[in-house]
């Protein structure tokens, strides 16, 4: 017969479950958040191209800032050498979202000003990082070279309280 949980066990289980309910909700928020870059995008596009008539079928830029009614830079596309960006930012110009792109990987953060949630793939890694509002990196997950996985669940002050290779 299996004994019963330990007090611990559950615990865990339930700061997992929040991590994966956090994890969830900023999946949302990005999806969101690209979705409408999308569209700010192909509505710029259109005007842009309605207005100004450039050759059919084809418009370039290396820098595209879309700015609000006071002027504010809020989303902002670059690509620059081998290095691509599109960063967002709220009304106080707090960075919320950001994509970057460069030769052999890429790298999605998502804050409230500081970097909540990171995931990150280059060549031989992938990792996803997630910070409590303290800004601690609070839970950790990686894959590297050789398929190695790596589980790190932090207290908040970055004592770690499970750690798997």
């Amino acid at each position: 017969m299996p004994s019963p949980p330990t007090p611990e066990f559950i615990d865990l289980s339930r700061r997992l479950d929040g991590l994966e309910r956090q994890v969830a909700r900023w999946r949302r928020i990005a999806v969101a958040g690209f979705l409408t870059t999308g569209l700010a995008l192909a509505a710029a596009v259109t005007g842009s191209a309605i207005a100004q008539r450039p050759a059919p079928g084809e418009m370039e830029l290396r820098r595209l800032a879309i700015v609000d009614e006071r002027g504010a830079t809020r989303i902002l596309m670059t690509a620059e050498g081998q290095d691509a960006f599109v960063g967002m930012t709220d009304v106080n110009g707090e960075t919320r979202a950001m994509l970057q792109s460069h030769p052999g990987g890429a790298r999605l953060v998502l804050g409230d000003g500081r970097p909540r949630l990171v995931l990150s793939a280059d060549p031989g890694q992938v990792v996803a990082t997630m910070s409590g509002p303290d800004g601690v990196a609070r839970a950790v997950l990686g894959i590297g070279a050789g398929a190695r996985e790596t589980l790190l669940l932090a207290r908040p002050d970055g004592r770690p309280s499970v750690s798997l290779p």
